[in-house]
């Protein structure tokens, strides 16, 4: 096939700006597109567009056979358009599921990495990194044991399924919500030389991070003169002191400026840019061009959450931390989201536990079969009223066939509706793995609807429930980041 790029009517926008409009092109074997233009005007975002790592505005863009890029000072970016396939990419059906990979993650956490990869035949990864919760997994190793955890057919590294394509290891965990570290920038923020007091990272580095990232989603220019901002990271830093005096933000600014992760514009220095060096010339710096335009891509929206998650884990033990990321609009880290044990989470896991363990005695709060099922129906009943009486669906009952609670129509429109009733706050509850499959592969014709607070009186002759405080998502995109396995199945033989 020869290889062809063709694009009609494109637009670009960034923020509130219109960077261009009606661009057309179409490139040939052995075509080559120069763009020039003075800074601010849209030539990396034209070429992120042509690469596939952003979508445009407007207009469409016909790829076919190979297609490469040449640029001055965008190596990085480059190779990350190589490697990074469209955002129509598809595979083939897997028997691998969000269960199995969070097991093999389980697991891996259990007995640490150097043990997981000798027990699965694995050798350590080079690229290509899971990232989940801030932790790093080799995704190779994992999508091969989630394999075997689901069909008892465990792959290998000797089996033909790592890389980007269509069967490989990275495609099938990104289908599943996953997110793979492509490019190695986050597994670089890990190997920032940092110093270290009472045993943990120093934070100055990373709070400077943040700062920019912050930035970067808020399509703030991404170099600045140091003085323009040194106020402003002085007193983003002055929570994190790990000593009496007040943190100077040139050490990190001139720090930074040896990881790939940041650029200082040097004036013609002979060697490195030092604190100094930074204060009495003013030196211009900030993210790298490859982590800022991440950071900035609102199609690539999982980039800067999974950032957060990784930064939390290296610093997020801080009392700073959490203010800092509110002041700077950040995502609270899900490796550190807190979540009280509902009396409905503490049961279920007392359930499998018994199932485990049927000589222990496991606590929780003992709901009878009667009481689970006067919450549950309450929960069903709010659910059916709202989307009749609100929305003008017309609603099923069908909790007791389907691995969903309630079947909704309005005309063509089907959406299947997952329910779920607490008497707590509801800051947690249970899915089945069958329902998990079921609004992963359903979205967004799907909903989720937690009623909270349900007042049961559990001393009468039938338990009778009341109350309850109703939120619907709709549609409903199940966060894989927020599921927590409780059990697992194992099989004992190969015909177990």
């Amino acid at each position: 096939m020869q290889a062809r790029l063709s694009a009609t009517d494109l637009a670009c926008r960034k923020g509130d700006r219109l960077l261009f409009r009606q661009l057309d092109l179409d490139l040939g074997p052995g075509d080559m597109l120069h763009v020039r233009g003075p800074n601010g005007v849209g030539k990396t975002s034209l070429m992120r567009i042509l690469a596939g790592l952003a979508r445009p505005f407007a207009g469409s863009i016909d790829r076919s056979g190979e297609v490469g890029t040449v640029a001055n000072n965008i190596s990085n970016l480059v190779k990350q358009c190589r490697r990074r396939p469209p955002y129509d990419v598809r595979v083939a059906p897997s028997d691998i599921e969000v269960s199995s990979v969070l097991a093999a993650m389980a697991e891996y956490d259990k007995i640490g990495s150097a043990e997981f990869l000798k027990r699965y035949d694995f050798g350590p990864s080079s690229k290509f990194w899971l990232v989940h919760n801030g932790r790093f997994y080799d995704s190779k190793a994992i999508a091969g044991v989630a394999h075997g955890i689901a069909t008892g057919d465990y792959w290998t590294t000797k089996r033909a399924f790592g890389g980007t394509g269509p069967g490989g290891a990275v495609t099938i965990l990104e289908n599943l919500g996953f997110f793979i570290d492509r490019s190695g920038l986050l597994r670089q923020l890990t190997q920032l030389q940092v110093d270290r007091t009472h045993g943990k990272r120093a934070p100055y580095q990373y709070v400077m991070m943040l700062w920019a990232i912050a930035r970067a989603r808020a399509h703030v220019p991404r170099l600045a003169p140091f003085a323009d901002v040194r106020q402003e990271l002085a007193e983003l830093l002055a929570p994190f002191a790990i000593a009496s005096s007040a943190p100077d933000p040139a050490m990190p600014w001139a720090a930074l400026g040896r990881s790939e992760l940041w650029e200082l514009v040097n004036p013609g220095l002979s060697g490195p840019v030092t604190d100094a060096d930074v204060k009495r010339l003013n030196i211009v710096g900030g993210l790298s061009e490859e982590m800022y335009w991440r950071a900035d891509d609102e199609n690539d929206a999982a980039f800067v959450p999974a950032a957060v998650d990784v930064i939390a884990q290296l610093i997020g033990a801080e009392s700073g931390f959490a203010p800092l990321l509110q002041r700077l609009g950040l995502p609270e880290p899900r490796a550190h989201a807190r979540v009280q044990s509902s009396p409905e989470v503490t049961e279920a896991i007392a359930a499998v536990e018994s199932i485990s363990h049927p000589r222990r005695t496991f606590g929780g709060q003992r709901f009878t079969a009667a009481e689970i099922k006067a919450i549950e129906e309450r929960a069903v009943q709010l659910t059916r009223e709202h989307f009749e009486n609100e929305l003008g669906y017309a609603t099923e009952d069908v909790g007791a066939t389907q691995s969903y609670d309630v079947h909704a129509t309005k005309g063509a429109e089907v959406v299947k509706i997952e329910v779920k009733g607490t008497t707590t706050g509801g800051e947690a509850v249970v899915l089945t793995r069958n329902e998990v499959k079921l609004h992963l592969d359903e979205h967004p014709n799907n909903a989720f609807a937690l009623v909270r607070n349900i007042v049961l009186e559990r001393n009468a002759v039938q338990p009778v429930a009341t109350g309850g405080e109703l939120t619907v998502s709709m549609p409903w995109r199940l966060d894989i980041n927020r599921l927590e396995p409780i059990a697992y199945t194992y099989r004992v033989s190969d015909q177990g």
